[in-house]
């Protein structure tokens, strides 16, 4: 632009974040990069892409140049988004795009395939205050360990490994005892990428003492969307007196609930029978395996330490993979998929004859929604309630017939 600075390039230097939130179990990434040597700076500009194409990046958000990071919060798991920044001086004058990063964000029942490009392989105790790591990556890779503990929700990372290979080793010291830690590998390609490996927990110290503590038929339970799941709870061995549990939800997806076995009682004479705890996931319109932490505590009785069981939503949302456009099975057919607002509208056909329509965001608000009566077909032109352009990533349509009830749900991918 005529009489404006052309500012140089900023350089991303590191995709610092590509976590999961253990408050939520929503996906994030944290993008940051150097300080602006240019004194002319004011606001750094953050774009993202589901593809390397430079035509392909949308702007998503801004911060000050004072700042040298920005989070991400409306991504999603198991798919690879795609960084670049601008710098804005003064006058309104924006540099050039800087380098491009990338980061993978799985979670706990990714298929297969996703897991194994970053993977815990071991958990060793060394002694009651540290422990060996080791993870693998499907590529030679650079890596670190992020880690935080029940008592404690901060995470910590280790220095990088900067070593390139397929397998790495990491020793915890100076671990708090008697604690449930959660631990992630986060790998980093050649090129910048990130993949994160799934959770792996350890307890250290004596977490589990020879005379009573709580036993769990399974440390890890999938629940079905809009379905259920059980599991058991009996005792290690023949307690003094009388015991109660309870139940409750410790961190995660509040989607996840117990249906029953909120509390729990074992005599002298039922300890050792297991006893059924019902979990639910609630039927919901992202398509997230949400993931939360059941906590299981003694309140009356002997005491002994807390117990918890992790709870995986497999949600049903869609039945197949949204990068190859391969949509659920239904009556609706909703095409073309991937959707280019620029380019044409999606089609939504085989309608109900009369009903309600919803497209809503990765966060669960809604985008556009229309109701009708005799006809069976809609068009969306990519725009929002406001007539704003939506920006690219995966949206979810959500129809009901005429009574409410929810008939078909897919996901489609908007491409800009």
């Amino acid at each position: 632009m005529k009489g404006q600075k052309l500012l140089s390039t900023i350089c991303l230097i590191v995709l610092l974040g590509a976590s999961t939130s253990r408050a939520q179990q929503s996906a994030y990434y944290t993008v940051s990069w150097d300080q602006s040597p240019d004194p002319s700076v004011v606001e750094i500009l953050v774009y993202r892409s589901l593809t390397t194409d430079l035509a392909d990046f949308a702007f998503i958000g801004s911060v000050p140049v004072s700042e040298t990071e920005y989070t991400d919060n409306s991504v999603a798991h198991n798919i690879r988004y795609y960084y670049r920044l601008k710098a804005e001086n003064n006058t309104g004058g924006l540099s050039q795009f800087s380098a491009m990063v990338s980061g993978l964000t799985l979670n706990e029942i990714s298929p297969q395939y996703l897991q194994d490009l970053c993977c815990i392989t071991s958990v060793e105790e060394v002694t009651g205050e540290s422990y060996r790591i080791e993870w693998s990556t499907e590529s030679s890779t650079t890596g670190r360990l992020r880690y935080w503990r029940t008592e404690d929700p901060t995470i910590r990372e280790t220095d990088l490994i900067e070593q390139a290979s397929v397998s790495h080793a990491v020793v915890l010291d100076n671990l708090d005892t008697d604690d449930t830690y959660f631990v992630r590998a986060v790998a980093y390609d050649a090129a910048g990428g990130m993949t994160i490996s799934c959770i792996a927990t350890f307890s250290t110290g004596d977490q589990q003492p020879a005379d009573l503590y709580i036993v769990a038929s399974s440390e890890r339970v999938v629940v079905p969307e809009g379905s259920s799941a059980q599991f058991s709870i009996r005792l290690s061995e023949q307690p003094a007196d009388n015991v109660s549990l309870a139940l409750g939800l410790y961190s995660g997806d509040l989607d996840i609930s117990l249906q029953s076995g909120n509390t729990l009682d074992f005599t002298t004479g039922n300890w050792n029978i297991g006893q059924t705890v019902t979990l639910a996931a609630a039927d919901d319109v992202d398509d997230e395996n949400g993931e939360a932490v059941i906590v299981i505590a003694s309140i009356s009785g002997p005491e002994m330490p807390n117990r918890y069981v992790t709870a995986v939503e497999d949600d049903d949302d869609f039945g197949g993979d949204p990068h190859n456009g391969n949509l659920a099975a239904g009556p609706v057919a909703i095409y073309p998929v991937p959707f280019k607002p620029d380019i044409g509208v999606l089609t939504i056909n085989n309608l109900p004859s009369s009903g309600s329509l919803g497209i809503y965001d990765l966060k669960g608000q809604i985008v556009w929604n229309r109701s009708w009566s005799g006809q069976t077909n809609l068009v969306w032109d990519g725009t929002n309630n406001n007539h704003s352009e939506i920006s690219s990533g995966r949206y979810f349509v959500v129809i009901k017939d005429g009574s409410g009830a929810i008939v078909d749900k897919r996901v489609v991918l908007a491409v800009r």
